[in-house]
């Protein structure tokens, strides 16, 4: 074999052995290089999607105090204790929240004395959308004062509301002076109340009770929203 064939042999035979050396996988690891050190590293799923992050809930201000949901249902008392300005501010903490709800809100609004008038007038809770918004304004402006506090009554049309929401987070925010009246005064109404609602209340939504003008109500309202995983608050009209 010739000189120049000599050397190019050797030069083959290391090119040779450079090869094989880099694609071992010993020397894969420990250079880093190649795909399986780096898989190794990886979770499971993550050559996947990202996963899909929960859209914060909607923030809502109601006589001052702060409440987040993604369904928000409004149960209002309109006896004769809220009349004049009590009404009038009433109205205008409702038609506040209602413009400003975005469009993934379900929604739904109870006045109740001894009858109960509700928004919509069905069973199901309406979509936040601006035909909805807006019938819900007029009709809001349309509820005039009564007589007498059906809290059972107009609790029951908030659960049916809550419970036939397809969103999440929902919540009941119930406002009046807790002083509970019934026809003919039934004995144990407010007792039969607080139970129904409870049992009622299967899915385990949230009711929020806010007191104004609270005398000898406060108790009646605090057990109301302690039954039902809620906060308590007195408020001024």
């Amino acid at each position: 074999m010739g000189a120049k064939a000599s050397i190019l042999f050797i030069a083959c035979l290391i090119l040779g052995l450079t090869i094989g050396l880099v694609s071992s996988p010993a020397f894969a690891q420990e250079s880093g290089g190649g795909g399986s050190k780096a898989n190794l590293d990886l979770p499971v799923d993550a050559a996947g999607q990202e996963e899909e992050e929960e859209e914060a809930p909607e923030i809502v201000i109601f006589y001052g105090q702060e409440f987040e949901g993604d369904g928000i249902f409004f149960c209002c008392d309109k006896s004769g204790s809220m009349r004049g300005e009590r009404w009038k501010r009433c109205q205008q903490e409702v038609l506040k929240n209602v413009s400003q709800f975005s469009d993934r809100v379900q929604f739904g609004i109870v006045f109740f004395d001894t009858t109960v008038e509700k928004f919509p007038n069905t069973h199901k809770p309406a979509e936040a959308n601006p035909a909805m918004k807006a019938a819900a304004q007029v009709w809001v402006k349309s509820v005039q004062t009564g007589s007498g506090s059906w809290y059972k009554e107009g609790l029951i049309h908030a659960l049916n509301f809550a419970n036939a929401a397809t969103v999440k987070r929902r919540l009941i925010i119930v406002l009046g002076d807790g002083e509970v009246h019934c026809r003919n005064q039934e004995a144990g109404y407010e007792a039969k109340c607080l139970s129904e609602v409870k049992s009622r209340n299967s899915s385990g939504v949230k009711i929020n009770t806010l007191c104004i003008l609270c005398t000898s109500g406060a108790d009646f309202m605090k057990t109301l929203a302690t039954q039902n995983g809620g906060t308590f608050a007195t408020v001024h009209g």
